[in-house]
């Protein structure tokens, strides 16, 4: 196996059974045995995790501008997508040096964004993407089997994560048209955000020195942390359980409550969104980031988008897949723009140059 097809560096865990088990007396009876049970799993896990709240309808956005308009939220209407308009300022990006389950990559420094964009509240949907297929003929580099094979995706049975030479995004998992959209590569996204933007200057709804392309890593954890607003690994807080996010439950963060494992995407929008309005940034999909990956240093910075030079790109956010560490915001997976698995996906964002 080379190098470009090597796997992506998301957070697979061995999940082990709890083991063993207590012989009783056979005085006690089965029906003891059972009560013991439920008391051990009482004393061990405390209450049980609560239930997904109910999905509620997105606010509709009414566009009162030709183009998007700073400060004003955005209707695409190609897609039917939201964005969101984030404003710019200043806030801690990274973890801090006792944040549980830290990575060395993630040193907390100052960052200034100077100039305002906005953020889709979903990630791409198969509707989004089908949209783009039907108009461009366009294949995948899954579809199109580059470096080889299809996609990463994984094994339930073996725990493991394997290359299948047909898996892409329209058979992975055989979901509905607003469940997140798999198995994309970076370079398949930033084609996809080509097309979005040639397709809305032309129908004038955006000015030149307006596109759509993806988030770069700073601006994505910007809006993930409503703004510098949140300092905690989540928008919710320090805590993360499956009623919270979709992503491996049996690995919380911060609790030892186990909650589910659904071994799937859900609809977007499943889970309440942050304070800015912003759905499904922990789990569901990692997402792709514009940057090329650099190292961070404490060092504060302005406008940040990454080193160009680099082979790799970021991604953020965690996934059903993964457990809770990898879904903290400060997180940064990071890979080689023609990689792609079922547990990748992306949200786009749109700027002013």
């Amino acid at each position: 196996m080379n190098k470009d097809q090597e796997k992506s560096a998301v957070g697979i865990q061995n999940r082990r059974s709890n083991g063993g088990r207590t012989i009783l007396p056979a005085i006690l009876g089965a029906v003891a045995v059972v009560v013991l049970a439920v008391l051990v799993i009482a004393l061990n896990q405390g209450e049980p995790v609560p239930p997904r709240p109910p999905k509620v309808p997105v606010p509709e956005i009414v566009n009162t501008t030709e183009v998007p308009a700073s400060g004003t939220d955005w209707k695409l209407e190609t897609l039917g997508l939201n964005m969101k308009w984030i404003e710019p300022g200043d806030f801690l990006m990274g973890s801090p040096e006792d944040e549980a389950g830290r990575k060395d990559n993630e040193s907390a420094h100052q960052v200034t964004l100077t100039r305002g964009y906005w953020l889709a509240v979903f990630e791409i949907r198969h509707r989004d993407w089908e949209k783009f297929r039907d108009a461009t003929g366009y294949q995948s580099e899954a579809e199109r089997q580059t470096l080889g094979y299809g996609t990463w995706v994984f094994d339930a049975e073996k725990a493991e994560i394997l290359q299948s030479p047909s898996a892409n995004w329209t058979n992975i998992h055989a979901l509905g048209p607003d469940h997140p959209v798999q198995a994309l590569s970076w370079n398949d996204v930033m084609a996809f955000c080509e097309w979005l933007t040639t397709t809305e200057r032309e129908a004038g709804r955006l000015n030149e020195s307006q596109k759509y392309t993806l988030p770069t890593e700073a601006q994505w954890e910007f809006a993930c942390r409503e703004r510098g607003k949140v300092l905690t690994p989540f928008y919710f807080g320090a805590t993360l359980e499956s009623h919270q996010a979709n992503f491996n439950g049996h690995q919380p963060y911060g609790t030892e409550r186990r909650g589910e494992f659904l071994n799937k995407t859900l609809e977007v929008g499943s889970y309440p969104p942050n304070a800015l309005g912003i759905y499904d940034m922990h789990g569901n999909t990692f997402e792709w980031c514009r940057d090329g990956y650099q190292p961070h240093d404490s060092s504060a910075v302005t406008d940040p988008e990454g080193d160009p030079e680099s082979d790799r790109r970021i991604y953020k956010g965690g996934s059903w897949l993964d457990v809770g560490i990898y879904c903290r915001a400060a997180f940064r997976g990071n890979t080689i723009p023609t990689d792609r698995s079922d547990h990748l996906g992306a949200r786009i964002a749109l700027i002013q140059e």
